[in-house]
């Protein structure tokens, strides 16, 4: 599968558009590896976005792809530049990819290939996706989370036993902090899929938003049983240890997440502050100047280790 493929962009797509679908894909769609994703699809849609995202590097595989030699014509971007948010949104109808200039537009708006209306058809189907679902998951993405979260409580009422429609309802009220509510979709969503790691550990991760840490550990040891070394659920798990004060687990939790990643700053800070907590003052230090040392610009591992150096 080559780089546009993986980011599901045309091959003339903008620098806007690719930008757009790294964000949706990372984030939306849930491919970060904090977010559940899997790792090796996580690296494909990084390295397809670092090529495609850079003119040179672009105009190179560019080449590549047509067999041409590289001293060949630069790549041209889209001569289309714009200040205004652009919305791609894809036609329920044909599937055909459409630009929308204006967020008061999307209801009226009309396909350019086969002039139907843009807005979702109740019960029409895209692919294996809903149209209402894949409007919700659109405006999710924009961060229009009230209008999302009609469009999945359609998509949920039109068909309760789609454990996908659940899950992004559940984000949309996690997103606007109703966490019962959050709970209560997510917990539907893992009934119906219960292997599924992505609704394991977002129970966990609503949970943890409410603080509500006992029933938060429940849910990233769940998602555990499914991904024993994920670094992120590992991390979860540690904060929720270390709120409980139950600084032994907590410390072990950090440490295998170590394991799964030893360049992972927020791990060493985190245990770090485990090691603070029990006065354990060497091990803080030690913990403290590999954050910094993986990364240099954060100023609160710094406090920490100035506070521990008081002569320095």
């Amino acid at each position: 599968m080559n780089y546009y493929e993986i980011l599901q962009v045309a091959p003339h797509a903008s620098q806007e558009v690719i930008k757009s679908a790294h964000r949706v894909l990372m984030k939306t769609a849930g491919h970060h590896p904090d977010l559940g994703g899997e790792l090796e699809v996580a690296q494909a849609i990084n390295e397809a976005y670092q090529v495609l995202s850079d003119p040179k590097q672009r105009t190179a595989y560019d080449r590549t792809l047509k067999g041409l030699p590289r001293q060949h014509q630069p790549y041209s971007p889209s001569p289309i530049t714009r200040v205004e948010t652009v919305f791609i949104v894809f036609c329920p109808a044909c599937g055909k990819q459409n630009r929308v200039h204006n967020e008061k537009n999307l209801d009226q708006a009309r396909c350019g290939h086969c002039h139907k209306k843009l807005s979702p058809r109740k019960g029409a189907r895209m692919g294996n996706l809903d149209s209402t679902q894949k409007m919700g998951m659109f405006l999710f993405e924009k961060g229009l989370m009230d209008r999302a979260q009609k469009e999945f409580q359609t998509a949920v009422r039109d068909n309760p036993q789609d454990a996908h429609s659940r899950y992004w309802l559940a984000r949309t009220y996690y997103e606007r902090h109703f966490y019962e509510k959050a709970l209560l979709e997510m917990k539907a969503a893992q009934a119906l899929r219960p292997q599924a790691f992505q609704f394991r550990f977002w129970l966990g991760q609503i949970h943890f938003a409410a603080k509500d840490y006992s029933h938060a550990a429940d849910g990233f040891r769940q998602a555990l049983a499914v991904r024993p070394h994920h670094g992120a659920a590992l991390r979860r798990l540690g904060s929720c240890y270390f709120h409980l004060k139950d600084y032994a687990q907590a410390a072990q939790a950090f440490e295998q997440a170590l394991q799964a990643d030893q360049a992972d700053a927020s791990s060493y800070r985190w245990l770090g502050l485990v090691h603070l907590s029990t006065q354990k003052t060497n091990q803080a230090e030690e913990a403290f100047s590999q954050a910094l040392r993986l990364n240099p610009k954060d100023e609160t591992t710094r406090r920490y280790l100035a506070m521990l150096r008081p002569g320095m």
